[in-house]
């Protein structure tokens, strides 16, 4: 029986011979001896074996390490553990053990190590003790971040590559990039010396198509409204108009108040306007009758002489020439 026991442990142990990994046996220089510290007895160890993962690591990586070897039943009575994450089982300035655990079925014993080491280079574990064993472990090779097998892990920087015909895309880049800053900056000098102009030049069309608007819906309701109220509209909207213009409080000033006023600006046709309110205030509160009011006046030749006679007409004439004699004045100066 004892033959036979020896024969099986034998045969098991060649059995994990086979498998990958460095293997080591026996009891003397060996990567792993087993001494009884209780009594002093040296214990058989066969078939040692280890597997790591990663294979290949690198310095920092969590690194686990599978043993197994064969020795003596009953060396251990429960399985040895030792080490967390928070309290590592061994540690120094090379190396982390977080975990060793060691565990025996029938003679087959398992250890495994979970470590990081930390600089890259030939690892040599210190002897761990484990329960009734000295464990000496197998150097390693812990690889280097930047280099891989003698091969450069950061390759040196390459010229960038251009497909075939790209300096042609280019060039035409560049030339449209060329143009575009000539037709900027002809634009900004343009911009620079007519901006004035078109801006004025809609503020004056904006003022003026008020104006038309509110005397085109005036005239026609002339007939549904007395006269005074109708030449009333007239006076108000004229007066709005040229506070927008000349940004003066026009419309609380009286006739000959606005003409004084105004004979401040170049230009303007100071003797139709004042010619205009006067008439205005004498069918408004002298109660005269429009046709001999407006008769002797330029107001009244203009209505005279035109096919359809009315008198916003002369208004909105009246509101185009100032608007045109201000736009010269500011385009001059």
């Amino acid at each position: 029986m004892r033959f036979r026991g020896l024969l099986i442990l034998f045969l098991f142990s060649a059995a994990l011979t086979a498998q990958t990994g460095e293997i080591f046996s026996g009891t003397g220089d060996t990567a792993l001896s087993g001494e009884n510290l209780l009594s002093g007895n040296e214990f058989p160890v066969m078939g040692f074996q280890y597997n790591i993962f990663p294979s290949e690591f690198y310095s920092g990586d969590t690194v686990h390490m599978f043993c197994s070897f064969v020795s003596s039943a009953g060396l251990i009575e429960a399985p040895f553990a030792r080490g967390t994450e928070e309290e590592p089982f061994y540690e120094d300035h090379n190396l982390t053990v977080y975990t060793l655990t060691l565990e025996e079925q029938e003679g087959v014993y398992s250890l495994d190590l979970v470590f990081k080491a930390w600089h890259p280079g030939i690892l040599s574990f210190p002897v761990f003790k484990a329960g009734p064993f000295e464990i000496q472990l197998p150097e390693l090779n812990v690889c280097s971040i930047i280099e891989k097998e003698s091969n450069p892990g950061i390759q040196p920087l390459r010229p960038p590559e251009f497909l075939p015909g790209t300096d042609y895309y280019i060039l035409a880049l560049v030339i449209l990039l060329f143009v575009f800053i000539i037709v900027a900056v002809a634009l900004v000098i343009i911009g620079v010396r007519g901006l004035p102009y078109f801006v004025h030049r809609h503020t004056i069309k904006r003022r003026y198509r008020i104006l038309r608007k509110i005397l085109s819906k005036l005239e026609k309701q002339k007939e549904k409204i007395p006269v005074e109220e109708y030449y009333a509209v007239i006076s108000r909207e004229l007066r709005l108009f040229m506070e927008r213009k000349f940004s003066l409080p026009v419309p609380s000033f009286c006739s000959d108040e606005v003409v004084k006023r105004l004979s401040a600006f170049d230009g303007l046709p100071l003797r139709e306007i004042q010619e205009v309110f006067s008439s205005i205030d004498l069918i408004r509160y002298g109660r005269l009758p429009p046709d001999s009011v407006l008769s002797n006046t330029e107001w009244g030749k203009y209505i005279k002489n035109k096919n359809n006679p009315k008198a916003t007409m002369y208004i909105l004439d009246l509101a185009q020439r100032m608007e045109n004699s201000l736009l010269k004045e500011d385009v001059l100066s």
